[in-house]
């Protein structure tokens, strides 16, 4: 994928973009072909995921108010949502989690509500726990995702009604990365699960994660395994955004499950 951060029209385009979450629905609906086509930008840098999430705040909006709005867009902006593996790896724990709430009478809005609730927490804790030592890089292969979904957990006892659910909800699925790592390891994720949790309880270290080279737990740092903040939100924010879109347009645990399938198969 190229990097389009240094495309002349960038700075234009970000300016285009941070006007749509304050937009009315009615104009966003006239313009969901363009916020289609500014997602297909991709790309990892600071002011392309800048762009996207201001782009992704209007197509959640729009989901949310009237789905059938998104129309024949519809997959193409899951399909551009749902662009790399561990994206893929997250929504599908979301979606699997989401249609089980489903099930018992939870509403959609309140379990995307509940997923964006869970990722602006996320980006809070980032800030507050990573940003003094890490600064713009922070540690990878499950590290991260295992300190944030502890943290996710504990948060989710303050959240009120229904929505709690889906914050618990949204912890599994940061947590999904570690199994995620571990099969690419070569190693049972649910062992490596469990093992990484263990080690890690007894201390607030957040540079244990699993090592590549074979899967164990260890200083995921000193290994040179970390990964840029910006990369790892872009991530997370695509999988949380098409997970609530897929539930706010499928609305009933069979469809919602059978996204999830299709997701999953392409998870490797």
């Amino acid at each position: 994928m190229s990097d389009s951060s240094d495309s002349p029209d960038a700075e234009d385009l970000l300016a285009e973009a941070e006007r749509y979450p304050e937009a009315d629905v009615d104009t966003l609906i006239t313009e969901v072909p363009r916020l289609v086509e500014l997602l297909k930008r991709g790309g990892f840098e600071s002011e392309d995921i800048e762009i996207r999430l201001n782009v992704i705040d209007g197509l959640l909006k729009v989901a949310e108010h009237n789905p059938d709005a998104l129309g024949d867009q519809y997959p193409e902006v899951i399909e551009n949502l749902l662009d790399t593996a561990e994206s893929r790896a997250i929504a599908s724990v979301l979606l699997h989690d989401g249609a089980e709430l489903c099930s018992k009478n939870v509403a959609p809005t309140s379990i995307s509500g509940g997923f964006l609730q869970g990722l602006d927490q996320t980006i809070s804790h980032l800030g507050e726990k990573f940003d003094s030592e890490f600064s713009d890089e922070i540690p990878g292969q499950g590290a991260t995702a295992i300190e944030l979904a502890a943290h996710l957990r504990s948060y989710a006892d303050s959240v009120s009604g229904r929505e709690q659910l889906a914050v618990e909800s949204f912890a599994d699925g940061v947590e999904a990365l570690v199994e995620y790592y571990a099969l690419e390891s070569g190693v049972d994720p649910i062992d490596a699960l469990v093992d990484l949790r263990a080690q890690r309880a007894p201390s607030t270290d957040v540079r244990m994660g699993l090592l590549p080279s074979n899967g164990q737990v260890g200083d995921v740092v000193d290994a040179g395994e970390t990964q840029s903040t910006a990369a790892f939100l872009r991530r997370l924010s695509d999988a949380v955004a098409a997970a609530a879109i897929i539930v706010l347009v499928e609305r009933t645990r069979p469809r919602i499950l059978r996204v999830e399938a299709l997701v999953s198969e392409r998870i490797r």
